[in-house]
């Protein structure tokens, strides 16, 4: 799924905790989502999100980043790390 508007904020999705199952587990059974936030008006166009985490950025057909995936799993951190400070504008914030 992609989230995208025209303007602003594209995805702002709440941090959540949650087991596998979505039960409410121990801390050791629990996963971390991170949570991506790209402002489309920042956005130039570098591709370098695209580069550094394929899997949660592309660029369209605009020649703008899109998000494919705004909270995924704390796999994802590192690369969306790497995304976040590898774009030029700051268009790109991580939160875990």
């Amino acid at each position: 799924m992609i989230w995208r508007a025209k303007s602003g904020v594209v995805a702002s999705v709440v941090t959540s905790w949650h087991t596998s199952s979505g039960a409410r587990g121990s801390p050791d059974d629990l996963e971390i989502t991170v949570q991506i936030t790209l402002e489309v008006d920042k956005c130039i166009g570098s591709g370098s999100c695209e580069m550094m985490a394929p899997e949660v950025f592309e660029v369209g057909e605009d020649g703008l980043a899109e998000l494919l995936d705004a909270s995924p799993g704390s796999e994802m951190e590192s690369k969306c790390r790497s995304a976040e400070e590898s774009c030029p504008t700051q268009a790109i914030v991580v939160e875990v």
